[in-house]
């Protein structure tokens, strides 16, 4: 008659063969959270050193000077680590809409004058700063980061990408910097795609609220990251 102990052995070892010896039980990987995933894309956008764009406007334009003159509701263009940036932009006068080329290397920049197309320096109110774009504390990462109410919805393929889909609010004022209206905006909605393969964010769409029978849409593209030509000087 088998003695207690080893009858317990017995069963211990027939209960490792049912289970798959050698076999260590996996342990579940968690599941991350719609800040997990923004705090991650933040960090691969603040890693960056170029890419591409395309900024459509709806129902809204960006001022280019003091008085709203001279404003915007469409630009595309290219940037380059840590200050450059080469764009066009659709931009709308008194005398109709004409598109306006940018470059801008470090502190020096230059505007095509629309009556002739020739390049020209920018005048000190026209510039921009490129840098901001890239700065890991105030730049369009740490924008994104202010994100409130965040939320995961259903994951989508835009642009033949397949993508994670974040949404949630942010204080009009964070965004003041773009468009110094937004001040006065309590909050905006903002929504995120950002990509499952490489979690870079590769669209953005801000909502203002609704101004009368109209709602000011902002649409950002992203592509060609690290993969842009350096920027030179206008010939």
């Amino acid at each position: 008659m088998l003695k207690q102990s080893s009858l317990l052995l017995i069963v211990l070892l027939l209960l490792v063969g049912c289970s798959g010896f050698g076999e260590p039980t996996p342990v579940p990987t968690p599941t991350p959270t719609p800040r997990d995933i923004l705090e991650q894309a933040v960090q691969r956008w603040n890693e960056t050193k170029a890419f591409h764009f395309t900024l459509d406007l709806a129902e809204r334009t960006i001022a280019l000077d003091g008085t709203g003159t001279l404003a915007f509701a469409k630009a595309q263009g290219d940037v380059v680590a840590p200050d450059s940036m080469q764009a066009v932009a659709l931009v709308r006068s008194p005398l109709g809409s004409m598109e306006v080329g940018l470059i801008a290397i470090g502190e020096q920049q230059w505007l095509t004058n629309p009556l002739n197309g020739k390049w020209e320096e920018a005048p000190a109110e026209f510039q921009t700063d490129v840098t901001g774009l890239f700065d890991a504390e105030q730049g369009i990462g740490s924008l994104l980061l202010e994100m409130e109410n965040l939320e995961r919805a259903a994951d989508e393929t835009v642009n033949e990408i397949p993508s994670i889909h974040l949404r949630g609010s942010m204080p009009g004022a964070t965004l003041s910097t773009f468009a110094a209206d937004l001040a006065e905006i309590e909050s905006v909605q903002v929504e995120l795609w950002i990509s499952s393969a490489d979690q870079r964010i590769h669209k953005v769409v801000i909502t203002e609220p609704a101004k009368g029978d109209k709602i000011p849409i902002w649409t950002f593209l992203f592509s060609q990251f690290d993969d842009v030509a350096p920027i030179e000087p206008p010939l």
